[in-house]
């Protein structure tokens, strides 16, 4: 899970050094990983355009997206029922 382009730079710079201490240490590895980012948060749904050009695939969590959206606690049982996936301002 990313909430920014920030976010996944850092993420792909700690992979290319583990990559690299596995390869000090001879550890076979793949020659490519894809890399991918978990949609959580509105910043990155919005921001999706800019992190498809850094990433080979999205998985997207629309519960908890529609959770944050909303800013509804699914724990509330006042308001757990609200996080339909029929909501319209989720469906757009």
């Amino acid at each position: 899970m990313v909430a920014d382009l920030s976010e996944l730079k850092a993420a792909r710079k700690l992979l290319q050094e583990v990559q690299e201490d596995l390869r000090q240490q001879n550890v076979p590895q793949a020659q490519r990983l894809e890399v991918g980012v978990m949609i959580e948060v509105p910043s990155a749904a919005l921001t999706a355009d800019i992190l498809a050009k850094h990433v080979d695939f999205f998985s997207t969590a629309a519960t908890i997206l529609i959770q944050y959206t909303l800013a509804i606690d699914r724990g509330n049982e006042n308001v757990a029922g609200c996080t339909s996936r029929l909501i319209p301002p989720c469906c757009g």
